[in-house]
């Protein structure tokens, strides 16, 4: 699956959030002409590992960043978990529901 995703998407967003020997967080995503697309982000499920609760926000901000040196408009995050949304929609993200689309939760890049 990995080898397919890299060859298949050579314009990707990859991320993994390291602390020490410990692999904390990853996230993986696409780059699209006018936005960037986080389609995975999972943290560690050590209960605790060193960097819990600051997963999420560091791969928002990676993701951000990288958005805004490609000058792209907006962040999207894939297909988000129900759970999830909530949490997004106070850091400023928007739920959209497209038809034939999965769902994802989208913010402008400032």
């Amino acid at each position: 699956m990995a080898a397919d995703y890299r060859r298949n998407e050579p314009a990707r967003f990859e991320v993994a959030v390291w602390s020490g020997d410990a692999l904390c967080g990853l996230g993986l995503g696409k780059l699209r002409n006018s936005y960037c697309r986080a389609d995975f982000f999972e943290g560690s499920p050590l209960p605790r590992h060193p960097l819990k609760g600051f997963i999420i926000p560091a791969l928002l901000t990676v993701l951000l960043v990288y958005a805004k040196a490609l000058q792209r408009e907006q962040i999207r995050l894939i297909d988000p978990l129900p759970a999830m949304v909530p949490r997004y929609e106070a850091l400023g993200f928007v739920l959209a529901n497209p038809k034939r689309e999965a769902p994802y939760c989208w913010k402008a890049v400032p």
